[in-house]
């Protein structure tokens, strides 16, 4: 084993190992203090440049992990820097919290499924890292344990597993007992698959939960406000990632043209990139604010896969643009969420001046302003978009603009400062590097020299000057409209649960009756046919229990469409 393949193993053993060791009371306290620098293999494998691939075919179908391309090292990139940044952050962040330990059990576990779904080079491992990854995640949703985090970390449970019913099937109808699949065949297969545009609709649903698609993206703006704010950022920064890093693994970009799913993953691109500005502005709390930009941000990613999709040639273009806007979004969002928690509670003077402009660079840098890296990133969306025509461009600006008025108002809230004065010390140190590493993505970003070049072309300056500019304007001139706004956290969500419960009383009420039905009619039989003590208790039990099954409700019907999907997909 070479010491890059030693540094791909202890990336996703190091969190793990580290988790299982602090529910163990002998080593609690020297695995809490590793805890915050768990992801440093990652971070290290991932700088280090050199391919590696390790097989073990003791695990699973047999596993491989490994760096063997540009997408896996671009994602290593900004996961591991994500994590080890929000990690130290949590350092100091949760040093006085009384459940500290259960926060770094599952801050380690899914940074080990962050780090290994990475890092899979089969289906198999793939989808176990990724569910490691999910499940963990609710445990930082629902760390502190109040009515709004039980309920975001319910909301969080289901979307999940909705997403993981949809990608479990889409891998059973792909590769059926082959589960060993290499990644890098996955695309082929699902271009040679006689059910494709099933498999393509799910693996486009089934990430895109993750990936905070329209109308699956309810649960981001429940989940941010409610996990503490180191977890908040690797959620928004790593998790999402890990929703577009499954499209472009899965999805025969390159291989074979499927303009349907083209121009649906263009619609609900825009679609996410708007409404999520909509929503965002009337939010009364920062970290829900970002959660809506991210939905937003993501809409760009989603519009560009489109491109991909409707044309094959487009592809390579397409795929180094989503990598490098989507390495941007991680950087600046991270730095973001880190810095609006310090920005709340730093003590007024100069800390609190060094917060606030430190958020005015991250802020500047999502809206896409001149000479900097999100500016980059939406120039390479733009020359992706060239021969689209103009409306494809004029979308693009337009969505500046409302990026803009979504940092506008992430700033104006954390000015206005919720939050109690720290009386301890802030975590200055993870966030300034942070926000450093952002501004230096310019000096190596994944897309061409050419395409940097462009960065302080006269014109370019201009064209990325003028939306951060008619943002800002629009921004204050309907500041006094936005105050009388208010539409709740999760939007579509609010609407869910009313049916929800409407469907929920109508089912409940449908049951009882039977129930009562069936309680009538063994009544009557009981009246009229002798039945031994011993079967009259065991009927009574079995009753019982089929009445306590009769309450997972959600889990059947999940359980029958997912039937449905495979049933339809053998016929």
């Amino acid at each position: 084993m070479t010491a890059n393949d030693a540094l791909a193993v202890a990336a996703i053993v190091l969190p793990l190992a580290v988790g299982v060791a602090i529910g163990i009371r002998s080593l609690r306290e020297a695995a809490l203090a590793a805890a915050p620098w768990t992801a440093l293999p990652a971070f290290v494998a991932a700088l280090d440049g050199g391919a590696s691939s390790v097989h073990a075919d003791a695990l699973l179908f047999g596993t491989t992990i490994g760096v063997e391309d540009v997408v896996t090292r671009v994602f290593l990139v900004l996961t591991a820097t994500v994590w080890l940044a929000s990690a130290a952050y949590a350092r100091t962040y949760m040093a006085w919290d009384p459940r500290r330990a259960r926060y770094w059990v599952f801050a380690s576990i899914t940074a080990s499924g962050n780090i290994g779904l990475v890092l899979a080079q089969d289906v198999a491992s793939f989808y176990l890292f990724y569910s490691v990854m999910t499940f963990g995640a609710y445990g930082l949703v629902a760390h502190v344990s109040t009515a709004e985090a039980r309920r975001a970390g319910a909301v969080y449970l289901k979307m999940a597993l909705l997403g993981e019913m949809l990608l479990l099937a889409a891998f059973v109808i792909l590769v059926g007992a082959r589960i060993d699949l290499p990644l890098h065949e996955a695309p082929r297969a699902v271009a040679d698959s006689p059910h494709r545009d099933l498999v393509v609709g799910l693996l486009l649903a089934g990430f895109g939960v993750k990936a905070g698609a329209i109308v699956l993206h309810v649960w981001l703006p429940v989940a941010h406000p409610a996990a503490p704010t180191p977890a908040s950022a690797a959620l928004s920064g790593a998790m999402i990632a890990a929703g577009v890093l499954g499209w472009l693994r899965f999805l025969p970009l390159g291989i074979v043209a499927l303009p349907g799913a083209g121009r649906i993953c263009l619609a609900a691109g825009f679609a996410a990139a708007f409404y999520g500005v909509a929503v965002g502005v009337t939010q009364r709390d920062p970290k829900t604010v970002l959660a809506y930009s991210s939905v937003s941000q993501m809409g760009f990613v989603t519009a560009a896969l489109g491109v991909a999709l409707a044309s094959p040639s487009t592809a390579p273009l397409a795929t180094a643009a989503i990598l490098f806007y989507v390495l941007h979004h991680a950087l600046a969002k991270a730095a973001l969420f880190l810095g609006t928690g310090i920005a709340m509670t730093a003590p007024t003077g100069w800390p609190r001046r060094l917060a606030l402009a430190g958020l005015l660079v991250s802020a500047l840098d999502l809206a896409g302003a001149p000479l900097s890296s999100g500016a980059l990133a939406k120039i390479s969306l733009k020359h992706l978009a060239a021969d689209r025509g103009a409306a494809f461009g004029m979308l693009l600006s337009a969505g500046a603009i409302g990026s803009t008025l979504l940092m506008v108002r992430v700033l104006s809230l954390a000015a206005a400062r919720r939050g109690p004065v720290a009386r301890r010390p802030l975590p200055w140190v993870p966030w300034l590097l942070l926000l450093a590493l952002d501004v230096a993505l310019l000096a190596a970003p994944p897309i061409d020299r050419e395409r940097l070049e462009l960065l302080v072309d006269p014109a370019s300056v201009a064209s990325a000057a003028w939306p951060v500019l008619a943002g800002i304007a629009i921004a204050f001139a309907g500041r006094r409209l936005v105050r009388g706004l208010a539409i709740p956290p999760g939007d579509l969500l609010v609407v869910f649960e009313r049916v929800g419960a409407w469907l929920r009383a109508r089912i409940t009420g449908a049951v009882r009756a039977g129930v009562r039905a069936e309680d009538a009619l063994r009544a009557w039989l009981a009246r009229r046919v002798a039945v031994p003590r011993r079967r009259q208790t065991l009927l009574r039990e079995a009753s019982r229990l089929e009445h306590g099954l009769s309450g997972f409700a959600p889990t059947g019907v999940a359980l029958l469409v997912l039937g449905i999907v495979l049933a339809w997909a053998s016929r």
